[in-house]
């Protein structure tokens, strides 16, 4: 007669038994689940994290641009080189030549050599010119203080009987295809890269009508009041008032520009930094109207991110204590 095994033989047998063919999908199943739902995630943080960062770095590098924009344009006119007859309004200590001009959708011809006739161009964007003083002299900055240099880090020259910093700012094209915000220095030759990836740099200007319509009977006009905003084509159009030098004169349109708005567009370095691949942003202002009263959001369904970055740059040498202002950007 066989005996029966004992409970603790049975018990034994179960723990050695293996898995069956159904658990063993089941559990494959599972993993396969849990895998997928931690890659997923991984996938769609990262993708999360990639769009962050690109439209953080457009955004970075536009405030970058008008950090490097903002100071020339300010200084534009200051010390020696105020560019018009406005001693009795602004206390010029001498007129050194031109201190801004612009192009609208143009480029200068050779403003290294004070040529601003306006020529096309097969990059987007306006044109901007800016001069100033770059020299420590009494009343004006502290002696000792060294000179300003241009945007290419180069000494500025003298010019007249005082050290002067001439930069010329325009879109470009790099060597490898991409659009770079770039400047010209005094002495023309290579051009510095400053902001890569801008798609439009536009520039537009708070003026002096009043002004404007004054300096032809009277120069010493002690208010400055902008009342309008124009594009550099509509300045560049306005006729001199008198028969003077337009580059020493009060009459000169240029000489009347209070402020300037500057507008910087760009887009992400890489393709699908957008959650959707829709690029949704607010493109600059390609007239006076849309630079006074807003543009409207536009999509473009390329995956790069666009950020678009607005300024208004006050020149000191045009303003007054309180002036009485009626521009609104």
């Amino acid at each position: 007669m066989t005996a029966r095994p004992t409970t603790r033989v049975r018990a034994r047998a179960l723990r050695q038994r293996g898995r069956t063919l159904v658990e063993l999908l089941i559990a494959i199943v599972l993993s396969l689940l849990i895998v997928s739902a931690v890659g997923s995630l991984y996938y769609f943080t990262s993708q999360s994290a990639r769009t962050a960062q690109q439209s953080s770095s457009a955004e970075e590098r536009g405030h970058t641009g008008m950090f490097l924009l903002g100071e020339p344009i300010m200084m534009a006119g200051f010390g020696n080189v105020n560019s018009g007859a406005l001693s009795t309004r602004f206390g010029a200590v001498a007129l050194q030549g031109p201190h801004l001009r612009a192009c609208t959708n143009a480029r200068f011809n050779d403003p290294a050599n004070l040529d601003f006739t306006c020529v096309p161009s097969a990059t987007p964007g306006d044109a901007l010119f800016v001069a100033f003083q770059a020299e420590s002299a009494a009343g004006i900055a502290p002696q000792g203080t060294q000179p300003l240099r241009d945007c290419t880090g180069a000494n500025a020259p003298l010019i007249g009987d005082a050290l002067t910093v001439r930069n010329a700012y325009s879109i470009e094209q790099t060597a490898g295809g991409a659009l770079e915000l770039q400047c010209l220095g005094n002495g023309g030759g290579q051009r510095q890269g400053l902001i890569r990836d801008v798609e439009d740099f536009k520039v537009y200007f708070a003026f002096d009508t009043a002004g404007y319509n004054r300096a032809g009977v009277n120069p010493a006009n002690f208010t400055v009041q902008p009342s309008t905003l124009l594009t550099a084509a509509q300045i560049n159009a306005m006729p001199v008032v008198q028969n003077e030098d337009p580059n020493t004169s009060a009459s000169n349109a240029w000489n009347h520009v209070v402020a300037v708005l500057v507008c910087l567009q760009l887009r992400a370095t890489e393709a699908g930094s957008t959650p959707d691949g829709v690029s949704r942003y607010r493109p600059c202002p390609q007239n006076e109207v849309e630079a006074a009263t807003g543009t409207a959001e536009v999509a473009v369904n390329d995956g790069f991110a666009r950020r678009t970055v607005v300024q208004v740059f006050t020149l000191r040498a045009r303003a007054q204590a309180a002036p009485a202002s009626q521009f609104q950007p």
